[in-house]
């Protein structure tokens, strides 16, 4: 959501730090990427903070473009595929992370996701 007189835009779980896209109703990693490309072309240049749902609630300006980069390093086989459970529905992790949730490679964004729908 876009609120244009504040220049803000809230991202809330669609697009975030740790995204899941691995449960039987979440986009294929290619049709989420898509979605994303299409966000980011009608509000780029209109927001200047980002807000989400979890953490503190401030993700960065360049949220949107760096879970993109996400989804083409797992189209591209660049990933490191952790082995990822929640609530017994189990996930890869694109990127590995340490024990508090900041990427090893120091990107930011990452994606939980499902290897057969790619």
């Amino acid at each position: 959501m876009l609120i244009k007189e504040e220049r803000s835009l809230l991202l809330g779980d669609a697009c975030n730090y740790f995204t899941f896209l691995f449960d039987d109703y979440s986009l294929s990693v290619t049709e989420y990427e898509d979605s994303l490309k299409k966000l980011l072309s009608q509000v780029s240049g209109k927001y200047d903070t980002v807000y989400l749902s979890h953490g503190d609630g401030q993700g960065h300006k360049e949220m949107i473009k760096d879970v993109i980069a996400v989804c083409e390093d797992i189209r591209q086989r660049h990933t490191d595929d952790v082995p990822y459970d929640f609530m017994g529905i189990t996930g890869t992790i694109a990127k590995a992370q340490d024990a508090q949730g900041n990427r090893i490679d120091g990107g930011k964004g990452n994606i939980v996701y499902n290897k057969n729908k790619i």
